[in-house]
């Protein structure tokens, strides 16, 4: 049986500072909220049809 053991590599610490200065881009982050918010309103629920022709909204899914 092969035991299950976590392998870690060591991160230079020039690597570790160039992945902490990266900075998302405003616009993108700020489009992405957008899309996350209306995804969770209820205006964004689109009526869906059942498998037998009824008519539901996606929150009942």
């Amino acid at each position: 049986m092969m035991s299950r053991q976590a392998y870690f590599y060591r991160v230079p610490p020039q690597e570790l500072h160039r992945r902490n200065q990266l900075q998302a881009d405003p616009a993108k982050t700020r489009a992405l909220q957008t899309v996350i918010d209306m995804k969770r309103s209820d205006a964004y629920m689109l009526p869906m049809v059942s498998a037998d022709g009824n008519m539901q909204s996606a929150s009942t899914y």
